[in-house]
């Protein structure tokens, strides 16, 4: 499914498909990582996720150590964003 990135996206249905697909592949070790790529494609985009948050793109400082870490830190402040008013 298409959609275009931003906090609207943030739904508990869109986190409980990530779940489901997580754990119907044997992945839901890498639980925490799957959801918080979840929230930052569905918030940032796919464009930033692979240059961010991915070996592919040359990443901005923040990301370059412990980007494991800072990843499941910016899907945290992102989620807790998602009912801002203005946003």
């Amino acid at each position: 499914m298409s959609r275009t990135p931003g906090l609207h996206n943030l739904t508990r249905e869109i986190m409980r498909e990530q779940i489901e697909d997580l754990s119907k592949i044997g992945l839901s070790h890498a639980l925490e990582l799957g959801l918080a790529q979840s929230v930052i494609i569905n918030t940032l985009g796919s464009e930033f996720w692979a240059k961010e948050c991915t070996t592919f793109g040359s990443k901005q400082t923040f990301f370059s150590e412990k980007s494991d870490v800072r990843i499941i830190h910016l899907a945290h402040m992102l989620w807790e964003l998602r009912g801002g008013v203005g946003l």
